[in-house]
């Protein structure tokens, strides 16, 4: 099932069990709000890729202290773990007031391989044309504005598909453009077109949310289209950099906006995603400064540099 045909399936019946899987981590959010919002899932229980597959199973068969509805996400499941005994017996018998919800950020969903399993793949992969063009036209709306055609298709175009980035420049667009409809000059005045950036950027985002086996591939990517060692490099680096300053002062956004050169919005989304890693980050970028100097020194080449990086950030 593709991300745009589960509005209308969950009309007709919520599954008890979802993989969602893809590499738009906005979509893969906003499915799980529609399911577990149709479902009146109040009770919620959450797990990342730690999790044994004994206590997801357990957890999706606890019955609510006041008889709600539960929902149990795991975030970042393996293949391993869809595949062991006590989730095989449980998808052959779900239980009903629960739905369980896995997410995945495979391109396809890993195949089962067992009889009567009722798990349902949503592929949360990004959207492009005019399924993509009509999305954005009505969260728009929703915002209370409207929005061209051309100027849904500058937006596309400018944040390279990627719906995440949609999401925030409509949240900008809404707020920032006085007219009742937005159109393609507002997207060239007001949104930052990012091409060879993004890649890098998206990199970054994988490794600052600890997600090594994404990172690798989107790493293996960049050096498979050719992209300069030292643009990654820079890349990550440029990205520590904001994310550190803005969470380790606490002036006004424009402020530090203006100095790293920088939209305000991107200071505020910084802060508002990132302030429980200010430890992290600044551990991370402290460690990027002096691997730059390394660099710079000619004791460490930019691809060690990289991988060091990588490694560092993983495992903090």
């Amino acid at each position: 099932m593709k991300f745009t045909e589960l509005r209308t399936a969950l009309s007709m019946k919520v599954e008890p069990i979802y993989l969602l899987h893809g590499t738009d981590d906005f979509l893969i959010n906003k499915a799980i709000e529609m399911i577990t919002k149709t479902f009146g899932a109040s009770d919620i229980t959450r797990y990342d890729e730690t999790a044994s597959a004994k206590d997801i199973a357990i957890a999706s068969n606890t019955i609510s202290m006041f008889g709600d509805k539960r929902a149990v996400i795991v975030r970042r499941v393996s293949d391993i773990t869809l595949k062991e005994k006590e989730m095989s017996a449980y998808f052959k018998n779900p239980n009903p007031g629960c739905v369980l919800i896995f997410t995945s950020s495979a391109e396809k969903a890993p195949a089962l391989g067992a009889s009567g399993v009722s798990v349902v793949a949503v592929d949360c992969a990004p959207i492009i044309g005019t399924v993509l063009l009509k999305l954005i036209a009505k969260q728009v709306q929703e915002g209370g504005k409207n929005i061209s055609e051309a100027g849904a298709a500058e937006l596309a175009k400018y944040c390279n598909n990627n719906y995440s980035r949609i999401d925030n420049e409509i949240t900008k667009l809404v707020n920032c453009v006085d007219a009742p409809i937005i159109d393609a000059k507002d997207i060239q005045a007001l949104v930052t077109k990012q091409e060879q950036e993004l890649p890098v950027y998206e990199y970054g985002n994988m490794l600052a949310k600890g997600n090594l086996a994404e990172a690798g591939r989107m790493l293996a990517s960049l050096r498979t289209a050719g992209t300069d060692e030292y643009a990654i490099f820079g890349g990550l680096v440029s990205q520590f950099r904001r994310l550190y300053y803005s969470l380790s002062t606490t002036c006004e956004n424009e402020r530090v906006a203006k100095t790293l050169g920088c939209s305000p919005y991107a200071i505020m989304y910084a802060r508002r995603d990132n302030r429980h890693l200010t430890d992290k980050i600044t551990d991370i970028y402290h460690f990027a400064l002096d691997l730059e100097y390394k660099i710079k020194s000619g004791q460490l080449s930019v691809e060690s540099a990289v991988e060091l990086l990588q490694m560092r950030v993983v495992g903090n």
